[in-house]
């Protein structure tokens, strides 16, 4: 069985042990505010900016850049960097594994965030203006957190988000920089405001401290069995870790709708099509392409 350890004391299970790095929190990465300052936000296809949307989105936008100005998710200790980019068991036959990864910046301890205005494209791409009630949001790869908080501040559907980062660093600086905001009482003004101001006659307000779940572990170990919706900013992911992702989310998530990845899973996954793409705003890049891939209805 999986045990949960508080990530504050420093401890560490490796293989499937996770590390809660939360109280409880929701999920996704958002954008690095340092290098949005270099890439002009924008957002695309305004369909539904009304005048309390357009505020509600810039007081998100600085309370982020706030709350979040001591939590850099691209500074990664040495030790840490090597454990996340070496293999923990020898490749698979036939294939090799450069140890000397330094210079290499596809691994998996290379680090990017969607932007903010990047998760309101990703939202529209997800269609979660119209995804129904009790949306459960996961991010894999979340870094310091800011996509699963953004996505819960802002879209009302959204009943759960929830982070899963491998990095230990990372994890802390997301619940940290959350807890702050949760104590200031700011994430419960802002998610009561997007419930009451949006179109949500069906839906209520969940108590923040906890809708919002981050996690500290290997994605291929969590649990998405209640994930609806789900994004995976995977450019930096081996074809091999893809591969056993789809495999798993085949297997165990009976309740996905909608995945977006950025790097597409090279033998498909089974039971979803890739529908579209549109352009979402990362931390590098003001347009990469996101893949939507939807369950097929039988």
């Amino acid at each position: 069985s999986s045990s949960f350890v508080d990530p504050s004391d420093g401890r560490h299970e490796y293989g499937g042990m996770w590390d809660v790095v939360s109280l409880l929190g929701f999920v996704v990465a958002a954008g690095c505010l340092e290098w949005e300052s270099a890439v002009e936000p924008k957002c695309i296809d305004l369909q539904h900016g009304s005048t309390w949307e357009s505020e509600h989105w810039a007081a998100i936008d600085k309370e982020l850049l706030f709350f979040w100005k001591r939590g850099d998710g691209f500074v990664l200790d040495p030790s840490e960097r090597l454990d996340i980019d070496v293999p923990p068991a020898a490749p698979e036959p036939g294939t090799s594994w450069q140890s000397d990864v330094k210079f290499d910046i596809h691994r998996p301890s290379t680090y990017g965030e969607i932007t903010t205005s990047g998760v309101r494209q990703l939202g529209r791409l997800m269609g979660m203006s119209s995804a129904g009630e009790n949306v459960v949001f996961m991010d894999l790869g979340s870094g310091v957190g800011k996509a699963v908080v953004q996505a819960y501040l802002e879209w009302p559907v959204v009943q759960r988000s929830i982070g899963v980062e491998l990095a230990r660093s990372r994890a802390r600086a997301a619940v940290a920089s959350w807890n702050m905001m949760l104590s200031s009482g700011r994430a419960d003004q802002l998610r009561e405001a997007v419930v009451q101001l949006g179109d949500t006659s069906a839906r209520t307000s969940s108590d923040s401290s906890e809708a919002v779940l981050l996690l500290q572990g290997d994605m291929l170990h969590a649990d998405v069995s209640d994930v609806t919706h789900l994004f995976v900013n995977s450019l930096c992911l081996t074809s091999d870790i893809m591969s056993r992702l789809a495999a798993k989310l085949s297997q165990e998530a009976s309740k996905l709708h909608s995945v977006v990845v950025l790097k597409s899973f090279p033998d498909g996954l089974t039971g979803f099509q890739l529908v579209r793409t549109a352009s979402l705003e990362m931390s590098w890049s003001a347009g990469v392409e996101g893949k939507l891939y939807q369950r097929i209805q039988q």
